[in-house]
């Protein structure tokens, strides 16, 4: 699946809902009811497998000079049914816990003015997941530390550079400031 396509996945998993939006230049936009933004630094955190080793996990973040938390204990066959988990967090984060999934596009004959209409079938890999947070605002400087059990897996600070994202089309607004990060950490 591709990454603004996960994204959007992630942003209604957060609730983000949604509002009137205009277009410029003619072209077909969504308009009322359509998509949204929000400002903000989207973080993925993977492991080198996609697994995590049991433990209490703490994902202690630096967001321009405020600290913030996250934690969360990890036991391996507890997330077996759920896709997803919301994470404890200090107001100003959000995390989430989100299983991996395996898509391919595919067309079912029906075509449009632009071409063949594609849809996606998605299936979740079993023991693959990767940790999502997210950063309202325009912080200028991260700092990302992630423990299990009080051993430091990964301490980080990474270059935030913002891009303009437009969800519905690029000629269509609304518009927002988005830096876009992954980072990655052996969770055996």
């Amino acid at each position: 699946m591709g990454k603004l396509r996960r994204l959007a996945v992630w942003l209604g998993l957060l609730g983000w809902g949604s509002s009137g939006v205009s277009c410029d230049l003619g072209f077909e936009c969504e308009g009322e009811g359509g998509f949204t933004c929000t400002d903000g630094v989207f973080l993925s955190l993977t492991t080198t497998d996609g697994t995590l080793k049991d433990g209490q996990y703490a994902f202690n973040f630096v967001v321009d000079q405020t600290p913030r938390r996250c934690s969360f204990t990890h036991t391996n066959g507890v997330e077996s049914e759920i896709s997803a988990i919301s994470l404890p967090c200090q107001e100003g984060v959000s995390m989430s816990f989100d299983q991996d999934l395996d898509c391919t596009s595919y067309s079912d004959g029906t075509y449009t003015a632009n071409g063949p209409v594609l849809k996606e079938k998605c299936f979740p890999i079993p023991t693959s997941w990767t940790l999502r947070s997210h950063f309202s605002g325009l912080p200028q400087h991260l700092e990302v530390t992630v423990k299990r059990d009080g051993v430091t897996l990964l301490d980080a600070v990474p270059m935030l550079a913002y891009h303009i994202e437009r969800p519905d089309n690029p000629h269509c607004g609304p518009q927002c400031n988005v830096a876009s990060l992954s980072l990655n950490f052996d969770g055996r």
